[in-house]
């Protein structure tokens, strides 16, 4: 694993939040356009306007790259290297209006970023955690909810068969 400095985890983690947002989105508004589709979510984020759409971009593109974890990890010289990952999937599929390529895409994306960044930072692995402790909760609450619904059909049908043998007796 790389160690990475603390600007370059910044925008790491930046990334993620942006790319978490966009894997979860329910529906893409391809009229747009791209960059500006990124920045209407980092605005969302409250991560602000930024050149290119992109956390790490904002930092390193005007230098051709040069110093991004990205570029760093791929090994190249070239700018705009992440093309080279599942973000150009993203990109392309984006352009071709294609949402389930987009979110299929946005979330290898987002698992690129989560290795390149060395695994999720503290505060994400709580909130898993505590989305995970509330999932379970939920379904518990389902399974009650479920049973007491069964148990409601039993008192009806009890109190149905009742009804009839009190009305049986009544009329006979």
């Amino acid at each position: 694993m790389k160690r990475w400095n603390k600007k370059q985890i910044r925008g790491i983690e930046q990334s993620m939040e942006l790319w978490q947002k966009i894997a979860a989105l329910e529906g893409y508004d391809f009229s747009e356009g791209l960059i500006y589709f990124k920045n209407r979510i980092l605005k969302e984020l409250g991560l602000g306007h930024m050149d290119f759409g992109c956390p790490l971009c904002q930092l390193y593109r005007k230098k051709d790259c040069k110093g991004c974890p990205i570029t760093i990890e791929l090994g190249s010289d070239e700018p705009v290297a992440c093309g080279n990952t599942p973000y150009g999937e993203f990109h392309n599929a984006y352009l071709e209006e294609d949402e389930g390529l987009c979110r299929k895409a946005s979330l290898e994306f987002l698992e690129y970023l989560i290795k390149l960044r060395g695994g999720f930072p503290n505060y994400v692995m709580n909130l898993i955690k505590l989305v995970s402790a509330q999932d379970q909760l939920i379904q518990r609450y389902r399974e009650i909810v479920e049973a007491d619904e069964k148990i409601i059909l039993e008192h009806q049908k009890i109190e149905s068969l009742l009804e009839a043998k009190l009305k049986d007796s009544y009329g006979h």
